[in-house]
């Protein structure tokens, strides 16, 4: 019998924010996540984890 655990990221939106898009030149509303770091019992995710950073979507 195999028990497949490990880490694996997990993505949480948190709302939006304004910011300067780089690509479009403009100012933009981005959609922010964040980002954890979350240990899982046969893909099972265990909360949220721990904080790797968060990610902004233009």
């Amino acid at each position: 019998m195999f028990i497949v655990w490990g880490k694996k990221h997990v993505y949480r939106k948190l709302g939006y924010v304004a910011d300067f898009c780089p690509i479009c030149r403009k100012p933009r509303a981005f959609e922010l996540k964040r980002i954890g770091l979350a240990g899982h019992v046969y893909y099972i995710t265990a909360g949220e984890g721990e904080l790797v950073g968060h990610e902004r979507t233009c």
